[in-house]
């Protein structure tokens, strides 16, 4: 489905069970806006977001967690061209500005069969990044989030659903809930299904959160990254949670895979 001549969606259906199905839409080839509700993220203050693009289409966001890596969703790679795709790093804007750096692998979680369910992957840069004062790594958190502790969320996703298009990256304080309560504030009992463990959900209120081109952007408690965005399962910002993929829970599967990767 195309939208004002310059956003286009996938519509997933999934199959629950035998007769029950969900639609979800997520976001393939913008460009797009930035999170609803949210307030400009000034140049410098998130130094590790990164922008992945490929054929020069914005496709998510991305944090860098070290100087050859990239921590985005798996889903961000369903359309990506590694020979032709790069991330842009060192500036809060997707098209221009920083510095753009090529892709020479993409590695998305072996268990990521579908969507929420371990959507988390990483890209390695051909060449190292240059670190400086709007190029840096963050740290990624072993630490569980307190429930109801507020998180940060960031990333270049719709600000609205008139498929507005800010000039900058967003940025939101959202606080972080329970999966028992993720799954009770869903729409209808068979999404409750595509809530998993190595999820975390967050919520503040209705008129706020992530959409369509958050995808892939850190998800940040006290200053390390605890979550990879991965989008709402209905409408953006309509008073259902937003679901995102656990840096916490999947640390030990970013360590090894970095290090099986490494040379």
């Amino acid at each position: 489905m195309l939208l004002s001549g310059t956003v286009s969606l996938l519509l997933l259906v999934v199959q629950l069970w035998d007769g029950v199905f969900a639609a979800i839409t997520f976001d393939r080839m913008p460009p797009m806006a930035p999170i609803i509700g949210g307030t400009d993220l000034k140049d410098g203050m998130a130094p590790y977001l990164a922008a992945l693009m490929t054929n020069g289409t914005f496709l998510c966001g991305g944090s860098i967690i070290d100087e050859r890596w990239i921590l985005t969703a798996a889903h961000c790679l369903s359309n990506i061209t590694v020979n032709a795709s790069v991330v842009r790093v060192g500036t809060n804007s997707y098209s221009k500005g920083g510095t753009k750096y090529l892709i020479d692998r993409a590695i998305p979680h072996e268990g990521s069969v579908g969507m929420f369910s371990n959507d988390i992957a990483l890209l390695r840069l051909k060449i190292p990044l240059k670190f400086g004062k709007h190029v840096q790594k963050i740290q990624l958190s072993t630490k569980s989030v307190p429930i109801n502790a507020t998180v940060t969320i960031m990333g270049w996703g719709l600000i609205n659903h008139q498929i507005d298009n800010p000039k900058v990256a967003q940025q939101a304080k959202v606080q972080h809930i329970g999966l028992d309560r993720c799954r009770k504030m869903q729409p209808a009992q068979h999404l409750t299904s595509l809530i998993y463990e190595d999820n975390l959900c967050t919520f503040s209120k209705t008129g706020q959160g992530v959409c369509h081109g958050d995808s892939g952007s850190p998800v940040v408690w006290n200053g390390r990254q605890v979550a990879v965005v991965i989008g709402v399962l209905v409408c953006c910002a309509v008073g259902n949670p937003d679901v995102h993929s656990s840096t916490v829970y999947h640390h030990r599967w970013i360590q090894k895979t970095i290090a099986a990767n490494s040379y």
